[in-house]
């Protein structure tokens, strides 16, 4: 951050927080669902993801966006600040010139950046050593900025009007309105449109088509201050994410039906959203001065203990596409065979036997061994897609939460039934 004197801009972003906040502190929120501590103290999050703190000490960040290689721009609430360029890491790899009012920023897929000012918009090319360029003006306080699927520009007034501007300056006549106090604006993968949130008095998560056809998607808690709209994908599911700035949450929004469920809470200000694929979404804290990062969890493998063939000492299989394959699986202090899903179970690509009318599977609980831990039997079809070459052969699965598990033991492959050979026990 560069040395001097920065002023904040008591705008009608900074002021609707506030005045939100007051309101909502006695308010329950409609949308309500499951979270879990994570890795940030006081920062909770869905079953499958944690958090993490990617940069901090921040001053007042709003607008976020990504470049092509994952680097994290960054604008600020105040009247006089640079952008800010950090690496994936957090670092700060890049300054701006000062800027009035750096609300929003928007990379395009040329790596130019631009920011939605105070009553313009700016190419950035002083992150690359360059004069920055105005390239229109006249706005009333320019909230954010997205770059459209054909390459232009729109920005989102604090007038809940949307203009469209092109990469040299032009600017469309005639604005999309939305009949409350602009909030945040996204990309519409599925439509080529665009994602809006509106602000008081609607607290609502609109679709414009490219037409300009505006459809409501969902109504949200009243006073929540929406401040994005992004579409997910990847681990983050199909869900349009909003962060609501008033409460300290971002919510899913599903998209047929409109419910609401709480992703994240325990932010100071949530304001801005950017995915990084699989990777991750980036939210910009505001009054926390801080980015924090969202990213799902992968769960470590149980190893499992199985027995192939129990009751054959050879343990000898003829994968002719008859037949069956008994397997146990052994109860540890890590495994309780009853949370197995055993639907997912795969054997060399066989899967678990049904029985013919109950078309349940073919699982008995028992114990096998004395350990006084309970242990599943499992039957598995030969259903002629063996995929394994002999030696050993691998089980894999998942538990009911989804934690991956996974073991092996020696088999002999033969194709003729009756063929000795050992398991090499």
């Amino acid at each position: 951050m560069p040395q001097g004197r920065v002023r904040v801009r008591t705008n009608r972003i900074a002021q609707f927080v506030v005045l939100s906040l007051i309101i909502t502190l006695a308010a329950f929120s409609q949308a309500r669902s499951d979270t879990h501590p994570s890795s940030v103290p006081g920062i909770e999050v869905a079953d499958g993801f944690d958090a993490e703190i990617v940069s901090e000490g921040l001053w007042l960040p709003l607008g976020l966006a990504l470049d092509a290689d994952r680097n994290i721009v960054l604008g600020s609430n105040c009247e006089m600040c640079p952008a800010l360029r950090l690496s994936p890491v957090g670092a700060l790899i890049g300054e701006s010139d000062w800027i009035i009012d750096p609300d929003g920023v928007a990379v395009d897929s040329l790596g130019r950046v631009f920011v939605a000012g105070d009553q313009s918009v700016t190419l950035v090319n002083s992150l690359a050593g360059g004069p920055d360029l105005i390239l229109a003006g006249g706005f009333s306080n320019l909230n954010d900025v997205v770059i459209g699927h054909s390459g232009a520009l729109f920005v989102y007034d604090s007038n809940g009007e949307i203009w469209r501007v092109s990469t040299t300056g032009v600017v469309d006549p005639a604005p999309l309105t939305v009949t409350a106090m602009g909030g945040g604006i996204g990309l519409d993968p599925l439509t080529g449109g665009l994602l809006v949130t509106a602000g008081t008095p609607s607290d609502l998560v609109l679709a414009i088509a490219p037409d300009g056809t505006v459809t409501q998607i969902a109504s949200l808690p009243a006073f929540s201050n929406p401040a994005d709209a992004e579409q997910g994908g990847g681990p983050f599911g199909d869900s349009i994410y909003v962060p609501l700035a008033a409460l300290g949450e971002i919510v899913t929004v599903d998209r047929a039906s409109g419910s609401v469920t709480v992703f994240s809470r325990g932010f100071d200000t949530p304001m801005r959203l950017a995915f990084e694929g699989d990777a991750g979404v980036l939210v910009s804290d505001m009054n926390a001065g801080r980015v924090i990062r969202i990213f799902p969890v992968v769960p470590e493998s149980i190893n499992v203990l199985i027995d192939i063939k129990p009751d054959d000492k050879h343990g000898c299989f003829n994968p002719n596409g008859h037949g069956v394959l008994k397997v146990v699986i052994f109860g540890s202090a890590d495994l309780d065979v009853r949370e197995i899903d055993f639907n997912s179970l795969n054997l060399e690509g066989l899967t678990v036997k049904k029985k013919s009318h109950s078309r349940k599977l073919m699982v008995h609980l028992k114990y096998v061994n004395f350990d006084n831990l309970l242990d599943a039997v499992v039957t598995f079809e030969d259903n002629g897609h063996w995929t394994g070459t002999g030696g050993t052969a691998t089980l894999t699965g998942m538990l009911r939460d989804e934690t991956p598990i996974e073991g092996s033991d020696s088999i002999c492959i033969v194709s003729k039934p009756g063929h000795g050979c050992g398991k090499g026990k």
